[in-house]
């Protein structure tokens, strides 16, 4: 019998932790995405002009390239925000919004000493 509640108990452990790992790698396609799109357009922009020296282009096209760059600092935190409830909660805790932090459970994987081998 306990045998059986180890067993289903690592079965919701690794369910749990699957689900984790899903939603990080989704967090981490969308930063990554996020990057591009912000940064791409610079760097075009800037090979183009190194590629076409001398060239004229227009001033306010040059801009362009500039904001979506500059962008890039605020998209992070926006992705922590709506996407890491951890992050979420910690980021709301000074404002009182302590409802969703005290539900919050920090799960920490333990990893026995019998379980690692020597390097």
């Amino acid at each position: 019998m306990a045998l059986r509640q180890r067993a289903a108990k690592a079965q919701e452990q690794s369910a749990s932790t699957q689900k984790a790992e899903r939603e990080v790698t989704k967090m981490v396609v969308v930063m990554v995405l996020g990057f591009l799109v912000c940064w791409l357009p610079y760097a075009s922009f800037a090979l183009w002009v190194v590629l076409n020296r001398g060239e004229a282009f227009d001033l306010r096209l040059a801009t362009i390239p500039s904001c979506f760059s500059k962008a890039s600092t605020v998209y992070n935190p926006v992705i922590y925000v709506f996407m890491n409830k951890q992050f979420r909660s910690c980021m709301m805790s000074p404002f009182g919004d302590d409802e969703e932090s005290s539900s919050q459970v920090t799960q920490v994987s333990s990893v026995s000493s019998s379980q690692v081998s020597p390097s």
